[in-house]
């Protein structure tokens, strides 16, 4: 099952900008743009549910 950013963003109690954010910087292993918009694996949000997100970890924001 894929997720929208919406859906996302209600997990997790944060903005949908946030999880678009996050997808831009590959932090949901197997999200993928469709339609130009993102689709989000079940499995890659119980993992961050699980384990968390460290930010660090993933490549910087590009500026606009």
């Amino acid at each position: 099952m894929r997720h929208s950013t919406t859906d996302v963003a209600k997990r997790f109690s944060v903005d949908e900008s946030t999880i678009r954010r996050w997808a831009e910087r590959g932090a949901f292993v197997g999200a993928k743009k469709m339609g130009g918009r993102w689709k989000i694996p079940e499995a890659a949000v119980a993992h961050i549910e699980e384990h968390g997100l460290d930010l660090s970890t993933l490549p910087a924001e590009q500026e606009a």
